[in-house]
């Protein structure tokens, strides 16, 4: 029995951590790990922004809510190279999928199909964010947050959640933009807590004790306190809700936009939405009204934008399999044998991608005309500061939000004469931008100097 617990455990864990392997630096990473190394090298957080020439000539004020994970990027770039980025994500999705399965082991010993499945949909879902980003402790937190919460649901004497403090310190100064989830969980299991013991056809729920409630109570103030404690202080409580209001930011940022059945990432989110609905439809037990919200909130949250559909595959580990009506196993030495073969063919296949996106000659060019007034595209701002450049913009929207962000996403989305406005000399422009389009229709006035794999470089 036991060995076969160990070669369950190393099934749902290798297909889990295959998700890893789909790494990609993004756009964020260049920007993080370089603000990571200004605060370890000069022991200081940036009150100013210091890193696009926008944001120094008018000194806009920037205080970055996850200068912890950026240290953290840093030292495993530092330490490990141009592999450290890869370490990182590999390391932090391991720790996740190894999380969800302790969470469930109990059933996934006795139902090794469901652990295959569940496992695939997490490979899925987290494969999507295998990016070397803060938001993968985000990930981590709230799977805690989630286990101190349900500890106390099901043990009154339980103390585990004034650990919450110590939580909130850590995901506020990590990823700032999230730790408003820790209070809003408690929040959740103390208002189902209060509800009388009453079956209401098939949802029930279980009242809890007063010394429960209370700490629940402490759980939402030792958050708070927590959130608060970081170098933005109190505006970390409001921080997230600001994001909500931007609706530029929710227009012309990729991850803000809703779940489409019109991308093949959208419809596999609405399947594994389907999949947990009539799993609960169809349960012959009750559902629990924790449960009931918990999915209710972080479905509808996940539909409105497809970032946090994480959160949801996460906090659905905690109570779905509670629903499931029948036993169902599979034959687990044949596919750990193919698991493995499969895992060994990666390993030994797999080629990190490259750091680099643009060319050398490209980057001299624009430090030697560094006094030009340099217009780049979204997307490339982050590896502009990775390379000591100044880029025009980034994709730290937060900073740009309420001064040139509109401006710049109107211009790549569909009016790109704005350029006018701010009278630039040189263009860094990918090739199947509608700037380029713009600028190359007149040669008269505009100058390719430089054509890279994927941009351009174009002087006034």
């Amino acid at each position: 029995m036991k060995k076969r617990k160990i070669i369950i455990f190393i099934i749902f864990t290798v297909i889990f951590s295959i998700g890893s392997f789909l790494f990609s630096y993004g756009n964020d990473y260049y920007w993080h790990v370089k603000i990571g190394e200004y605060i370890f090298k000069s022991k200081t957080i940036p009150y100013i922004d210091i890193f696009s020439w926008y944001g120094s000539v008018n000194k806009l004020r920037w205080i970055s809510h996850e200068w912890l994970s950026e240290v953290i990027i840093f030292l495993f770039s530092n330490i490990f190279g141009q592999n450290g980025a890869f370490i990182y994500v590999f390391i932090m999705i391991l720790i996740l999928g190894f999380l969800i399965f302790i969470i469930n082991k109990n059933f996934f010993y006795k139902n090794s199909f469901y652990a295959v499945v569940w496992s695939i949909f997490g490979l899925l879902i987290i494969s999507a964010k295998a990016l070397p980003r803060p938001h993968l402790f985000s990930y981590l937190l709230f799977t805690i947050t989630l286990i101190l919460a349900y500890d106390l649901y099901k043990n009154k004497d339980s103390n585990k959640i004034y650990l919450s403090l110590l939580i909130s310190i850590l995901w506020s100064n990590l990823h700032g933009g999230s730790s408003n989830l820790s209070y809003i969980i408690y929040g959740i299991f103390l208002f189902c807590g209060i509800f009388p013991n009453k079956n209401y056809k098939k949802i029930t729920n279980k009242n809890i004790s007063p010394i429960q409630r209370k700490k629940y109570i402490i759980a939402i103030i030792l958050s708070l306190i927590g959130i608060c404690i970081n170098p933005h202080g109190l505006i970390m409580l409001l921080y997230p809700y600001q994001n909500m209001t931007y609706t530029d930011m929710i227009r012309c940022i990729s991850e803000w936009h809703p779940i489409s059945i019109f991308k093949i990432d959208g419809i596999f989110y609405l399947i594994f939405i389907g999949y947990i609905t009539l799993k609960l439809i169809r349960t012959k037990k009750k559902i629990s009204l924790v449960d009931l919200i918990l999915f209710v909130s972080f479905t509808i949250i996940s539909i409105k934008s497809r970032k946090f559909v994480p959160y949801l595959y996460i906090s659905s580990s905690f109570y779905i399999f509670n629903y499931f009506n029948k036993e169902r196993n599979i034959n687990i030495y044949i596919l750990l044998i193919f698991i493995l073969l499969i895992y060994g063919i990666i390993i030994v296949n797999y080629k990190i991608p490259k750091v680099e996106i643009l060319q050398e000659k490209t980057i001299k060019y624009i430090k030697k005309h560094n006094k030009s007034k340099l217009y780049n595209e979204y997307d490339i701002g982050g590896y502009l500061i990775y390379k000591d450049i100044k880029p025009f913009i980034d994709s730290r929207a937060d900073l740009y939000v309420s001064t040139i962000f509109s401006d710049n996403c109107n211009m790549e989305l569909n009016n790109p004469r704005i350029i006018k406005k701010y009278d630039f000399d040189l263009f860094l422009v990918s090739k199947n931008s509608n700037i380029y389009n713009y600028l190359s229709k007149r040669k008269s006035i505009y100058k390719t100097v430089i054509n890279d794999k994927d941009y351009v470089l174009i002087k006034k």
